[in-house]
């Protein structure tokens, strides 16, 4: 499976890829948990953060999940949360499709 991921502009969290076993595209969209960050801990500490239990991820948030064969749906469905697919992302997923991507891991994020 291909997993890629990068913080939306209005910051949450985007990951998509390429599930080579179920031959479809995902989708994940979440919101990170505003007391800790997104970092499920408690600041400072190794603590698991009282508000995610630990996740990092906003539970009082809905969060998008979406599993498609095309990725112009997946390409839709973002543009309905607000959240535009870059070009570099649309071409990776794209090649990730036609070869059958299996481990690989890419932080857009840390790119740039």
């Amino acid at each position: 499976m291909s997993r890629r991921w990068w913080t939306s502009p209005d910051g949450r969290m985007v990951y998509v890829g390429w599930d080579r076993s179920l031959q479809q595209f995902f989708l994940n969209v979440v919101s990170l948990c505003a007391d800790c960050g997104g970092m499920g801990e408690e600041f400072g500490t190794e603590v698991p953060c009282v508000a995610c239990m630990g996740d990092g991820v906003a539970h009082d948030v809905p969060s998008i999940n979406l599993g498609t064969d095309s990725l112009d749906l997946l390409s839709a469905e973002l543009s309905k949360q607000g959240i535009p697919l870059p070009d570099k992302v649309r071409a990776d997923l794209a090649q990730d499709q036609r070869t059958n991507a299996g481990e690989l891991v890419h932080d857009y994020d840390q790119a740039q």
